[in-house]
């Protein structure tokens, strides 16, 4: 499915509709920076295109998954976001706005939901070796002229001195979170 397609969205309630007649619970773990940059080489459609891509299809899986929650007796809501929404960085100032706004959306949500007795939270992981991790390594190779090997543990050095915990942290612990 195309998330950034609402038709499709809409397929997929469909669809968990017929085989399943309820939803327990969504993850929300949708997003992107789909291009890397600092705020002046960042141009108006990327940051529409991230927007769109991190906070809309948010919105738009909160508002497909309402009525099939309501039919359970878990409901739940746990939306992913991003340490950056909290602090920024120097780079990608799309998305960490993005990830601000996905924040606050699920505090809106989280108080008018309450009389349908849905919990809303929100996970803000900070570093993780993902598929964006790997973009930005070789985003940083690129732009440096470096080797990905070189470029790799300079964003691991750089990220490792912002946590306390001294690792950057695996895609098995935001799932930890989650199931928790």
């Amino acid at each position: 499915a195309d998330v950034n397609k609402k038709e499709d969205i809409d397929n997929i309630y469909s669809t968990i509709k017929l085989n399943h007649g309820k939803l327990d619970i969504l993850i929300n773990n949708v997003g992107g920076a789909i291009q890397y940059g600092s705020f002046f080489e960042l141009d108006d459609e990327t940051w529409t295109d991230v927007y769109n891509f991190n906070v809309l299809t948010t919105v738009r899986f909160v508002k497909g998954a309402y009525d099939l929650l309501l039919k359970s007796n878990l409901k739940r809501i746990i939306n992913i976001s991003s340490i950056v929404g909290i602090q920024p960085g120097f780079f990608n100032p799309h998305y960490s706005i993005t990830k601000s706004a996905i924040i606050n959306l699920s505090k809106h949500l989280s108080k008018i939901l309450a009389k349908d007795k849905i919990l809303v939270n929100v996970i803000c992981p900070g570093s993780i070796h993902t598929e964006a991790w790997i973009d930005n390594v070789k985003a940083i190779q690129i732009k440096n002229n470096i080797s990905y090997q070189e470029a790799w543990e300079n964003l691991e050095e750089e990220e490792i001195k912002k946590i306390p915990l001294g690792r950057v942290g695996e895609p098995e612990d935001i799932s930890s979170a989650v199931i928790y």
